[in-house]
């Protein structure tokens, strides 16, 4: 309860990786806080080398599979040709929510480089 911000006197986790019903993307690196830089505040942070859609779909499915329903979804594509760009998964399991979001880490530094 005290990691559930959706109860009364609930407070978001500043340790919880995931809900115990989640698994983590199977593959996927622990990202030291602020190593990315966010518009928001994410609990957790993880890196994977994979697609964006394919780590989409990934959680779609075992959010459903963990008995959760998702109550808002959406992969966004950007560029010509369209290009997955970012994505966001939001459930409830019970009264336990969660937001997932999804995007492509760039990394950016001094001077002029390819993209890699």
């Amino acid at each position: 309860m005290k990691h559930n911000v959706n109860r009364p006197g609930g407070a978001a986790s500043g340790t919880a990786a995931l809900p115990d019903w989640l698994a983590v993307y199977p593959g996927a690196r622990k990202s030291p806080k602020g190593k990315v830089s966010w518009s928001f505040q994410p609990t957790a942070e993880f890196v994977s080398g994979d697609p964006i859609r394919r780590v989409y779909e990934y959680y779609r499915s075992a959010v459903r599979g963990a008995g959760a329903t998702i109550t808002s979804e959406g992969l966004m594509q950007s560029g010509k040709p369209p290009k997955d760009f970012s994505a966001h998964i939001k459930a409830l399991r019970g009264d336990d929510g969660i937001e997932i979001r999804i995007g492509e880490v760039i990394r950016f530094s001094s001077g002029l480089c390819p993209k890699g």
